[in-house]
């Protein structure tokens, strides 16, 4: 019997869905994890679907994640469950959050206008209009789960912004709030 691909999840459902056909792309693919896992490759398929509702075990997810570490991103599915595996190597440096927004603005811009095109078609759109909206969607989702990422791995007192030369205004170093500390803000002393 086949998997009912006619499913609709919801919104961290698809996260996780992402986040694990992120991970099975750091760690080579399809094939690849398939061989590790000691499952097959439409499995695997099936794991980052987000028109199934099958799941990857979290005893596959350990062994995906020992692929992936050292990949960015990595632990891409851990992250997105809101945990990090023990054992799990340590992030990179986040990014300043500046860097994410030319990407996210970009990709929801792409999204706005497969989504007019869509819109115009007055709900008679096209099998690939439709591709085109879930591409662009999934894109702005990569740009997202970046962001998320990087601020899961930000510190207090971290730099969120490089230092750029702003008319009126000093540039300032603004440290990221944990749940239950304070937020501040402290200007640049140089």
């Amino acid at each position: 019997m086949s998997t009912p691909r006619d499913i609709r999840l919801t919104p961290a459902q698809l996260a996780l869905k992402l986040a694990t056909r992120e991970a099975v792309q750091a760690a080579g693919g399809q094939e690849l994890v398939a061989g590790v896992l000691g499952c097959a490759q439409s499995r695997v398929s099936d794991y980052c679907s987000p028109n199934t509702a099958d799941f990857i075990p979290l005893d596959k997810v350990a062994k995906l994640e020992a692929l992936t570490i050292g990949a960015a991103g990595h632990p891409h599915i851990s992250r997105a469950l809101g945990f990090v595996l023990a054992g799990s190597a340590p992030a990179e440096a986040p990014e300043a959050l500046d860097v994410h927004l030319p990407r996210i603005a970009g990709e929801t811009g792409d999204l706005m206008r497969k989504l007019a095109e869509a819109v115009a078609m007055k709900g008679q759109h096209s099998p690939a209009q439709r591709a085109a909206v879930m591409s662009e969607l999934t894109q702005l989702l990569d740009a997202a789960l970046a962001l998320y990422g990087d601020l899961i791995d930000a510190r207090p007192g971290d730099v969120v912004s490089r230092e750029m030369e702003m008319p009126h205004a000093p540039a300032a170093v603004i440290p990221i709030r944990r749940e239950g500390q304070s937020a501040s803000v402290r200007k640049d002393s140089s």
